[in-house]
């Protein structure tokens, strides 16, 4: 799967198919490996409760996901220091023990244990960044507008729904996202092909948003949507340099992983096939959502030349990313001179 998106990027960004194998080679010990994806299960003890995002960056996240409040409500009544790597499936990473949380979720589960965890990964499509790389997320309401038509019933089971839930929100944030984009390239005078392409890809991420709130539902969610989203609180800056930064770590780097992720779930078998069948939708349109992110990419750089090259190295150096991304990035880098027409 990375051999060939990696191509399909080379590709995206009008390089030879010759240097796939020299970028790869040259990079990969200069690069902080991506922590594996773990797949969600479903406990067999109480399940682990995604609360709330919670502002706090995280310097070596995909992108700048930010933490999440989690709760164990029959931990007992004594908690851990920490958590382990990806509990119980919730895509974050090991997080410390937060006894504000707890002593506020113990008012109505004694045995309850919370934590502050970074986020292991985005979740699906294009994150909403904050000025400090946080991720803005609309919380869930109650509302049914969001929800595609009934899919085929399913057992109960409140993580699964947690988990569609925290995809959903992040699918309903990129719509945003791709929006931003689209004012950037209009501000840089961008190619009307990539333009188009953006708006496109944000009418990808409604219905992704749709289908994750059904999945969600259909797992014993109830009818959820979101609320308002913060977009206020998402810069617009509309610099070359900025939209090389933004481009670079909420497209090439966050979507490039969405994809391989959301892939590698569409084939496990700890989701059902409804569920299986959706994330292999989702997969197709994120990698073709990833082609576009390093096809803009290379417009930006071939356009801005030395200055626009500088800011890539700055992102990549400052984010931690994986082998796959890092190799694409000091591909284009390396040959700021390529004349290939890109296919826009």
């Amino acid at each position: 799967m990375s051999n060939l998106l990696r191509a399909r990027i080379f590709v995206a960004m009008g390089l030879p198919l010759a240097c796939v194998a020299c970028g790869k080679d040259k990079v990969a010990e200069q690069v902080v490996p991506t922590a594996s994806v773990t797949e969600p299960v479903t406990s067999a003890s109480t399940p682990v409760v995604p609360v709330v995002p919670v502002g706090i960056g995280h310097p070596t996240g995909m992108g700048g996901c930010g933490s999440e409040i989690v709760c164990k409500d029959d931990a007992g009544p004594k908690c851990a220091a920490t958590i382990p790597e990806d509990m119980d499936g919730l895509g974050v990473r090991a997080g410390a023990f937060d006894q504000e949380r707890t002593d506020e979720r113990r008012k109505t589960k004694k045995n309850a244990c919370c934590y502050k965890a970074p986020r292991a990964h985005c979740g699906g499509g294009r994150p909403l960044r904050a000025l400090d790389d946080t991720a803005i997320v609309a919380r869930a309401i109650s509302r049914a507008d969001w929800i595609d038509p009934a899919l085929e019933a399913a057992a109960h089971d409140d993580a699964r729904a947690a988990f569609w839930l925290r995809e959903a929100g992040f699918e309903h944030a990129s719509v945003a996202s791709f929006a931003r984009t689209s004012l950037q390239l209009l501000a840089l005078g961008a190619p009307s092909a990539l333009v188009a392409a953006t708006h496109a890809a944000a009418l990808d991420e409604i219905a992704h948003a749709r289908t994750c709130f059904a999945l969600a539902a259909r797992r014993g969610a109830g009818e959820r949507g979101p609320d308002r989203l913060a977009v206020a609180d998402a810069p617009l800056a509309t610099t070359l340099e900025a939209f090389v930064r933004d481009t670079f770590l909420d497209g090439c780097a966050a979507e490039t992983e969405a994809a391989i992720e959301a892939r590698t779930r569409s084939e496990s078998e700890s989701f059902d096939a409804v569920e299986r069948a959706a994330l292999a939708r989702i997969a197709a349109d994120e990698e073709r959502h990833a082609e576009l992110a390093w096809r803009s990419l290379a417009w930006a750089v071939r356009t801005g030349g030395e200055a626009a090259r500088d800011a890539l190295l700055a992102a990549l150096d400052a984010r931690a990313v994986s082998e796959l991304v890092s190799s694409c990035a000091r591909a284009l880098i390396r040959q700021p001179t390529q004349t290939t027409t890109i296919a826009l």
